[in-house]
């Protein structure tokens, strides 16, 4: 405890410190990446790994500061590598050192994947459709969501993410799912009753999905499929229709419009908010 005790300290001070140059300087920073590793894990904040989390990216940058680093995967790990990270470990492949990075300033530190009133609360059943690198799973484990289910077709990249997250897997908090998987009942051989009652030739919609998975609602959805998001949106029509959950969309300004117009007719009475590449309705 004594030796926790200094880092805690400092922690809880450059929280405070960061809060009133965030408000007063204008730096673009939120403390969500601290405070979850100080309530997690305060022995795991080191001085050096705290103070490199503070400063905004242009500072760190100027600075040389690296706040991940890759490492060698573990014997018996389906990743390329192994990344020690501000938000705990994650893997992938080989030389995303500088991706990882500003993907963690950009949702973590940014709040890239939230808007007012379109974020993951606790307690939230989100589901992310399209790729993930574990940023977006760490941070919507740690805001406290009841449950987290990741939809994506690549076969290494999920692999990689199960043995990564096996923990919160264990506990239920967590499901990474392939929909090819989810249309092999030797795969999931408790639904293959119901598989086979449908047409095979095409990969599972989420709306057909989500019955299989048993997920009694969903609260936050999130997709990041470029060239599918229209695609995605028609296959979850029952979904948003039913449940009406907060989403966040990732997209480009070619699509943008055409992904609004397809949810708003959906009929739920969404407001839309745009920030960057995401779209969100709440």
């Amino acid at each position: 405890m004594r030796r926790i005790l200094p880092t805690v300290m400092l922690a809880c001070g450059l929280v405070v410190f960061g809060a009133l140059a965030s408000r007063v300087g204008g730096w673009d920073w939120k403390p969500v990446a601290l405070w979850t590793q100080l309530a997690e894990n305060p022995a795991s904040l080191g001085w050096s790994a705290t103070l490199r989390l503070l400063p905004p990216a242009s500072w760190r940058d100027a600075l040389g500061w690296r706040t991940v680093a890759e490492t060698s995967a573990p014997q018996g790990s389906p990743c390329a590598a192994s990344y020690d990270t501000p938000i705990g470990p994650l893997g992938g492949e080989s030389g995303q050192v500088k991706i990882l990075e500003r993907r963690i300033r950009n949702v973590w530190l940014r709040g890239a994947m939230e808007a007012p009133g379109a974020s993951v609360e606790p307690g939230d059943f989100v589901v992310r459709v399209g790729s993930d690198d574990g940023v977006f799973l760490r941070y919507a484990l740690a805001k406290g969501a009841g449950k987290a289910i990741l939809i994506d077709e690549d076969p290494g990249r999920t692999a990689c993410l199960a043995w990564r997250f096996r923990d919160a897997i264990e506990a239920g908090r967590l499901e990474v799912v392939r929909p090819s998987d989810l249309d092999s009942p030797e795969a999931l051989g408790v639904f293959a009753a119901r598989l086979e009652a449908r047409e095979r030739s095409a990969a599972p919609t989420l709306d057909e999905m989500l019955p299989l998975l048993g997920l009694r609602r969903v609260d936050f959805l999130a997709i990041d499929a470029p060239g599918r998001t229209l695609a995605v949106l028609e296959g979850a029509k029952g979904t948003i229709e039913h449940f009406a959950p907060r989403l966040a969309i990732r997209t480009n300004s070619a699509e943008a419009d055409g992904v609004e117009r397809a949810v708003r007719r959906l009929g739920r009475p969404y407001e839309a908010v745009r920030r960057g590449d995401m779209l969100f309705f709440r």
